[in-house]
C-alpha cells in the first residue's frame, strides 16, 4: 500500500528461485481490478514458472476462477493455521 492508500503493488514471488515480479494495481484492491491485472502480468512469466499460484485469504482474489481460466493456472489458497 502506498501513501494514504492511494496505490498498491502486488508481488508475484516464485518460492524456489525467489524470482519476483511486481504488478501495479491502480485505484483500489477490488477483485474486479486485481484479477485481470495479475492475469495480464503472469502471462509474461517465463514458461518454467507457469505451474500454479498460491494466494492468501484476501478478498481481492474472489475472482480466482476467472483468473485460472484466463491464465490456465490453478489457484490455491494458503491455510493460515498450517505450518
Amino acid at each position: 500500500m502506498g501513501a494514504s492508500n492511494q496505490s498498491q503493488v502486488a508481488t508475484l514471488v516464485e518460492r524456489r528461485t525467489r524470482f519476483v515480479m511486481l504488478a501495479r494495481i491502480p485505484h483500489d484492491r477490488t477483485a474486479e481490478n486485481v484479477a485481470p491485472r495479475l492475469a495480464a502480468k503472469i502471462t509474461t512469466l517465463p514458461d518454467v514458472f507457469d505451474n500454479s499460484v498460491t494466494w492468501d485469504q484476501g478478498g481481492e482474489m474472489s475472482r480466482h476462477k476467472q483468473f485460472a481460466m484466463a491464465t490456465g493456472m490453478p489457484v490455491y489458497f494458503c491455510d493460515p493455521h498450517s505450518f
